[in-house]
């Protein structure tokens, strides 16, 4: 019965933890002159994939829209990830559509974002729609994104057929899930868009308007993806963080790989966006480095769509060492590289590097002009601290708060159920309970000092003003969720104990 209890608590314990091992970190570095470097710390291995993400594309609500060819009739799953900024006030007054595929005013079967009336509108939802077959009716799921107005977030949603459950994730967060039985429901993924009605709203994926090409949206994308399959939570959260798994991707556009009339799809399914009437591609002001794992199967690590004539630094994570450099010649350099941690930095400059990481930070950036005199820019040091690993430094430290929880808890169960000789009655009960305060106090402490980490800090030279690089603390909902549930556990070995200790008192009183 005791070891049963123990077990019990164990699982109890572990089914609280969601996992997040992973977090890519990357930040930009501007300098004077235009020049770019873009950092991160990145596990590289054969068939990876990095590309630079520095523009975004504008849709103004009027009139321009782009478009995927895709269909998604005979998927068994579709997840979609939506990086956007969502422009309120927003141009037209009537109602807006965007990320869209399938027509849900005729047949019904569809998915895609729609707004409220008028220009300050007042809700923005996330729509799957289906048709019911036994009476060809409408079945509508749904689920409010009004929030993100104004901001520029991740919205993620995803749709597994053969289970019927659907998700949207906000960031990093799951903000609704429903399951429900498709055995009657023709959704997209099961709907032949040769029977459709309008069959070209099922051939193809619509950003910036409705997959019908009306009810135009002001938004601005930064990358959009589309895959095959039901995608976990890790997945999206490393998303978020700018690392994309290759395995089931049918398209990734980031509006940085463009030729002016397309956004170039990463996947290799040639998923181009196709843009019309002139949307806008301007650089964005948040700058980082995608990381694609798995992207391809040569064996080797590419770097894609980089600008010519780019400089590729990769540096030992360990020691700062320079590994290797090149500079890019086309949009897919390809090198030979052995799995590893590295430090990558991408620059649209020369760098004289040190064998440092404290030099690279501090590097003096120069520029070749194209006239006979050579042009030396000194860049007066913008970073005044940058270290993207004190992201994975609390991951550790959170880490190592939850084991340690777990391991408290189960810890006093033992004693309260095989009780030291030393430690029995109260002191026992006041041990266990002085052991939780102080892990209780060093977990809210934690959780509500660090829930946003700083890993870096900028000075911005036109305003004179220190800029602060910050990234969400993964650890901090995992962190909650164990607290609370040894807590409870806790109280409850502690409340147990004292009416054990309670009882034996009235059956030795009784004896007596």
């Amino acid at each position: 019965m005791r070891r049963a209890l123990v077990l019990t608590l164990v699982l109890a314990l572990v089914s609280t933890i969601l996992p997040q091992l992973f977090t890519a970190l990357s930040q930009p570095i501007t300098a004077e002159d235009d020049v770019t470097i873009l950092t991160a710390v990145m596990y590289l291995e054969p068939g990876d994939a990095v590309a630079p993400h520095f523009k975004e594309v504008r849709f103004d609500g009027v009139n321009d829209y782009g478009v995927i060819s895709i269909s998604v009739y005979g998927w068994g799953a579709i997840s979609v990830i939506n990086g956007i900024h969502m422009k309120y006030p927003k141009s037209t007054s009537g109602y807006s559509s965007f990320s869209a595929i399938g027509d849900p005013n005729t047949d019904y079967p569809a998915l895609y974002f729609r707004t409220g009336s008028g220009t300050s509108y007042s809700s923005v939802t996330l729509y799957l729609t289906a048709r019911n077959v036994t009476d060809n009716t409408r079945k509508t799921f749904s689920n409010a994104v009004s929030d993100y107005r104004n901001l520029t977030v991740q919205v993620a949603t995803v749709f597994n057929e053969t289970t019927g459950r659907w998700e949207v994730y906000g960031n990093t967060f799951l903000k609704y899930s429903v399951t429900t039985s498709t055995s009657n429901l023709l959704t997209i993924l099961n709907y032949n868009p040769d029977t459709a009605t309008n069959p070209v709203a099922y051939r193809r994926f619509v950003l910036g308007a409705s997959a019908l090409i009306n009810e135009y949206m002001s938004i601005t994308y930064d990358y959009l993806l589309i895959y095959n399959r039901a995608i976990s939570w890790t997945e999206i959260n490393s998303t978020y963080y700018h690392v994309v798994y290759g395995n089931g991707l049918q398209a990734f556009v980031d509006p940085t790989w463009n030729n002016s009339t397309h956004l170039l799809d990463i996947s290799g399914n040639e998923r181009h966006v196709t843009l019309y009437n002139d949307p806008a591609i301007v650089e964005d002001i948040d700058k980082w480095l995608w990381l694609i794992k798995g992207l391809h199967s040569d064996g080797l690590v590419h770097f894609r769509f980089f600008p010519a004539e780019w400089n590729i630094y990769l540096l030992n994570a360990t020691s700062g060492e320079l590994v290797t450099s090149f500079k890019t010649l086309s949009s897919d350099d390809a090198i030979n590289l052995q799995a590893g941690t590295y430090i990558v930095i991408a620059s649209s400059a020369p760098l004289a590097l040190g064998e440092t990481i404290t030099n690279i930070v501090t590097a003096t950036i120069t520029e070749t002009a194209t006239s006979t005199t050579t042009t030396t820019a000194i860049v007066d040091d913008p970073v005044v601290w940058h270290d993207p690993s004190v992201v994975q430094n609390h991951v550790l430290y959170g880490a190592t708060l939850i084991s340690t929880s777990i391991a408290y808890t189960i810890l006093s169960a033992f004693m309260v159920l095989h009780p030291p000789r030393r430690l029995r009655g109260m002191v026992r009960i006041i041990a266990i309970l002085t052991g939780w305060l102080i892990l209780l106090t060093m977990n809210l402490a934690y959780v509500s000092s660090y829930s946003t980490i700083v890993y870096g800090i900028g000075f911005d030279i036109n305003t004179g003003e220190h800029i602060y690089h910050v990234a969400e603390n993964p650890t901090t909902i995992p962190i909650l969720a164990v607290t609370i549930a040894t807590s409870i556990i806790i109280l409850s070995i502690v409340l147990y104990a004292i009416l054990s200790e309670e009882g034996r008192r009235v059956v030795g009183y009784m004896v007596r």
